[in-house]
């Protein structure tokens, strides 16, 4: 991850509350997390688009429908607590008390279909959101079985740009002074408008 990546990300006001960005050092350990958390993604889930001051990435996972084996389950299960000492070793307890209490705020939003998420959503314009939603979509409508779209947001400039590029609102979930927003996009028959 470059400095340019982390410092679009800093703005973002769940990262700032879980890192308690009024403390000293919040942009060491931020960057710190942030690239923890790169190495937990697959980086091929980063989607970006750029272009002159354009400039927009997120993650985008899918959720599908199939039950993972056993062994998937106790390998993911493995990393996610490898990934939880790591963040607890960079920025504490209470950061990672504050970040689990975020993940399962937007747990409580996701559909209850197989979809793709675009979470962690970091942005220089709302034209640079709409260019991310239609790259989002663009890779849900032609996965089979995937029934759209979801995308969430702590940042009320960017849930108004996620609404301004056509996400029907989903529901709204508090985690302490975080309000977390969910947008959604079904997916569309091949040939459908987007």
């Amino acid at each position: 991850m470059n400095k340019r990546d982390s410092t679009l990300w800093l703005a973002d006001p769940a990262l700032r509350w879980c890192l308690d960005s009024d403390q000293p050092d919040f942009e060491l350990r931020a960057t710190r997390w942030l690239e923890r958390m790169h190495r937990f993604q697959a980086t091929d889930n980063l989607l970006t688009i750029e272009g002159g001051d354009q400039r927009a990435m997120a993650w985008l996972s899918w959720t599908p429908d199939d039950e993972p084996s056993e062994a998937e389950v106790t390998a993911l299960q493995d990393k996610f607590e490898q990934l939880i000492a790591d963040l607890t070793a960079i920025a504490g307890d209470e950061a990672v008390d504050r970040f689990l209490s975020y993940a399962e705020a937007v747990d409580g939003l996701l559909p209850d279909v197989p979809c793709h998420c675009l979470s962690a959503i970091a942005a220089t314009s709302p034209a640079a959101v709409a260019e991310l939603v239609h790259a989002a979509r663009a890779q849900a409508n032609a996965t089979r079985g995937s029934a759209g779209l979801f995308a969430e947001t702590a940042d009320d400039t960017l849930a108004d740009a996620l609404l301004a590029a056509g996400g029907q609102p989903g529901g709204q979930a508090w985690t302490a002074s975080v309000a977390v927003r969910s947008f959604w996009w079904p997916s569309q028959a091949e040939g459908e408008p987007s």
